[in-house]
């Protein structure tokens, strides 16, 4: 039974496709770089931006942080940042854990302000209370962030804490930060349980509603006395 379940951003709680993938080629083009494939831009979505821009382009890593900051100034703008889908069900679920006292969070490797500015345009903020995301020079690690949001919430165990993502990303950080891991199959990263259940322990589900089952205890099943 989780009492605190912190969600990933791009991928997990968003759909943010448009956006980010419409800045990152705005970035590319001025820097003078060839187009990507479709599928080269989408993995460009949820893992770390300079990380990216280090596998796809093969820059050095300095290079990569100044294309990574380009990025996120063009990015920032409303009219990249908010080009974002909610995923069906998520709104419910989020309303009927936060109903059912389940503490909600987020993690994600969006700077923390445009994380935060996301989710009080979408209302997310009324629901998720603890938001934290990458520090300005991108150097926090997934596992950093989630154990920032679990230092606001110390009266919670490890033991009833789960991190919810799309990638390994998401699932190492988990591992290291000693917490559950659930992986979605709708995001951008993993393609099927298959690929999600080859972490120890890890958990999978296909739609937001399938998150709610695990914050309720399980009912054991009732015998009847047996007659004399």
């Amino acid at each position: 039974m989780y009492k605190l379940i912190i969600f990933d951003l791009d991928g997990t709680l968003f759909n943010t496709k448009r956006g980010v993938v419409a800045a990152v080629r705005q970035t590319v083009r001025q820097a003078g770089l060839w187009e990507l494939s479709e599928q080269e831009y989408d993995s460009y979505i949820g893992p770390p931006m300079q990380q990216s821009f280090m596998n796809t382009y093969g820059l050095y890593e300095e290079d990569a942080r100044a294309l990574a900051n380009r990025f996120r100034e063009i990015y920032s703008m409303d009219g990249y940042l908010l080009q974002i889908d909610e995923y069906d069900g998520m709104r419910d679920t989020l309303k009927k854990l936060f109903s059912d006292g389940v503490h909600l969070a987020l993690a994600t490797y969006k700077r923390e302000d445009m994380a935060v500015k996301i989710c009080r345009h979408f209302g997310y903020d009324r629901l998720i209370r603890t938001i934290h995301g990458s520090d300005a020079e991108g150097r926090r690690t997934k596992q950093d962030i989630i154990r920032i949001c679990m230092e606001e919430h110390p009266e919670i165990g490890k033991d009833q804490v789960v991190m919810v993502g799309d990638s390994e990303y998401d699932a190492m950080g988990a591992k290291e930060a000693e917490v559950d891991f659930i992986g979605v199959t709708y995001g951008f990263g993993f393609r099927d349980k298959e690929e999600i259940l080859q972490y120890e322990g890890a958990k999978a589900i296909d739609r937001p509603g399938d998150l709610i089952p695990f914050t309720k205890e399980e009912e054991q099943e009732k015998k009847p006395d047996a007659e004399d």
